[in-house]
């Protein structure tokens, strides 16, 4: 389903890419004033890089307002728990808070950079996306299975897009139509910056990000922007979790003994009741057969060894509220998902051993 890669040849890191921090001031003010404390904070002119802040619930008289979200990106606050408690209590000192400051949506990435070939981050990527993106019933699934109204499906196909596209599972905003998910995933090859601008061969990354917002902050306990020194990163483990194929071999003999366990079945409730089987029951034995083991090993061979490349136009059609989901054809990868939560350690503890603003190196007295 997807190239064998040598874990060691990549570096993998964990960062938070975005966090959006809602705060409530004491009295109405404009985004731009707001915007401009934040530069100041945090020692940035507006050519060196523009935090956005979204005002809410505008005054259209004023254009004023006491509500704001303001969005601090991983080179603002370079994953320094400290940086982002001074950003937050250098506003409240500032403007008053007129209730504390919470986390409005977070967004964590897992990262796979390649040590010595650039190229290299494809084949990861096509380990990443082929991981974790699944969802939807029975997702990923060769094996026969009786779904409702005994319908028997052989194969779930999931959305697999191109090396140069990117694979999204729910959505964190409203901007391509849909309601924002709770949880919501990217993931894709990392080759341009924010602006489109071909990154140095050097930083290329394959990369998967997991967006939380809504309830799932309450659910990860990811509320407060002033306890992020404290809080354990391993804790989101459960949501970059990645799965990979069984072998073919062991798909197509679960699929032999599923099918000869029914059948005994079958001849045991005849033996007992002198009844025939019905109708359903045998329509039934006729899909299962149909759809063979045989039958299923065909279609794992077709697909297995190749990224099995699907356009999906748009992107974001087919998986609004879906969580992601994995099927029994699947096992847990854990030399990967014992990278992530390696990954997310050190994110931990980069956050809580950081301190801002960085101590001043004291200077040499003159003689």
């Amino acid at each position: 389903m997807h190239p064998e890669i040598n874990l060691s040849d990549f570096k993998a890191t964990a960062t938070i890419d975005w966090l959006d921090i809602a705060v409530t001031l004491g009295r109405t003010t404009q985004f731009q004033y707001v915007q401009a404390e934040l530069h100041g904070l945090l020692g940035l002119s507006p050519s060196d890089a523009v935090i956005h802040v979204t005002p809410q619930n505008v005054d259209k008289c004023t254009d004023a307002a006491t509500g704001f979200v303001l969005r601090l990106q991983e080179h603002h606050h370079g994953n320094n728990a400290a940086k982002i408690a001074h950003v937050v209590l250098g506003l409240a000192a500032r403007f008053e808070f007129a209730a504390p400051a919470r986390i409005a949506a977070i967004e964590v990435a897992f990262d796979l950079k390649p040590r010595h070939d650039p190229q290299a981050v494809y084949d990861a990527y096509a380990l990443l996306q082929g991981g974790i993106a699944a969802y939807g019933e029975h997702a990923r699934q060769y094996a026969p299975s009786v779904r409702h109204g005994g319908q028997v499906v052989p194969l779930t196909l999931d959305p697999l897009l191109a090396p140069q596209g990117t694979l999204y599972v729910g959505h964190h905003d409203a901007k391509h139509g849909h309601q924002p998910t709770p949880k919501a995933y990217r993931v894709y090859a990392k080759v341009t910056d924010n602006n489109a601008a071909p990154l140095p061969p050097e930083q290329h990354r394959a990369r998967a990000e997991v967006t939380l917002q809504l309830d799932a902050l309450e659910e990860y306990g990811l509320t407060d922007p002033l306890a992020l020194a404290s809080y354990d990163f391993t804790r989101l483990a459960d949501l970059l979790h990645f799965q990979q194929l069984k072998p073919v071999e062991a798909i197509v003999q679960a699929s032999r003994n599923k099918l000869a366990t029914d059948l005994r079945e079958a001849i045991s409730a005849i033996g007992t009741t002198g009844r025939p089987t019905s109708p359903e029951k045998l329509a039934q034995f006729r899909w299962r057969v149909k759809f063979s083991p045989v039958k299923a090993a065909a279609l794992a061979s077709l697909h297995r060894g190749t990224d099995r490349v699907m356009e999906w136009q748009g992107g974001w059609l087919g998986s609004e509220g879906r969580a992601l989901q994995h099927s029994k054809d699947t096992t847990p990868d854990a030399k990967l998902n014992r990278k992530v939560k390696s990954a997310l350690q050190a994110l931990s503890r980069g956050m809580a051993s950081a301190t801002y603003p960085p101590t001043p190196k004291r200077c040499a007295r003159p003689r």
